[in-house]
């Protein structure tokens, strides 16, 4: 709203310069257009400046991924573990709205189907929502992958859980191979989105997952 403003008022300023000095009986001294038109430019430059601090200054933070286990009393059919992340939500007014987190690049491209829009964290594995509005101080967590934990009877394969349609119905899990992978989570709100760069490899038949690049993190 504030880049709309300043933007139609920089146009007005111009539209309005032109107007009456094609039908004014006596036109501004080209002083005055001058201060007029210079005018213009403040406020395109203005709404040029708001637009890139919104672009690079989202309205969320992004946690470190954290870990989670699970035993065998879960009844999944063994142990294992997992890492997800949290999106906070800073403002204490406003709600950050379709909030989606997406795997939009792996390497070695395993997956095929891109971008593939993961599981928000607590949500039933019955369900297939995949954005979520997070309030004012409010966080919401989105899963990025699980895998084995080092007892005998956990998960053997890594997978990252998902929400995919396909021909067969929805997907809820997509199986990678042990190999490290570099993923590319593309984490997405109305206006603005930011990327987070990860690795996840096993070694030692235990799942790891560690940033690439920490500055593109914010812990909250």
């Amino acid at each position: 709203m504030r880049s709309k403003l300043v933007l139609g008022g920089g146009g007005t300023l111009i539209v309005a310069l032109a107007i009456y000095q094609s039908v004014a009986p006596k036109p501004l001294a080209p002083t005055i257009c001058i201060v007029v038109f210079l005018s213009a430019i403040i406020c395109a430059e203005i709404w040029h400046g708001l637009r890139q601090f919104e672009r690079t200054h989202p309205p969320f933070r992004i946690g470190y991924p954290r870990q989670q286990f699970w035993d065998e009393s879960e009844r999944r059919g063994s142990t294992g573990m997992g890492y997800y992340f949290e999106v906070f939500n800073p403002s204490t007014t406003g709600s950050v709205e379709s909030v989606v987190a997406q795997l939009v690049a792996i390497d070695p491209p395993d997956v095929n189907n891109l971008p593939m829009p993961l599981h928000v964290r607590n949500k039933l594995y019955a369900t297939n929502e995949i954005t979520i509005s997070i309030p004012p101080n409010g966080v919401a967590g989105f899963d990025i992958v699980t895998g084995p934990d080092h007892n005998e009877n956990s998960q053997k394969q890594v997978l990252i859980p998902c929400v995919v349609g396909g021909d067969r119905g929805i997907k809820k899990a997509v199986p990678i191979s042990n190999a490290r992978h570099r993923l590319t989570i593309r984490i997405m709100s109305q206006n603005h989105f930011k990327d987070l760069n990860l690795e996840v490899w096993v070694e030692g038949n235990f799942l790891r997952c560690e940033p690439c690049q920490t500055y593109v993190i914010e812990a909250h």
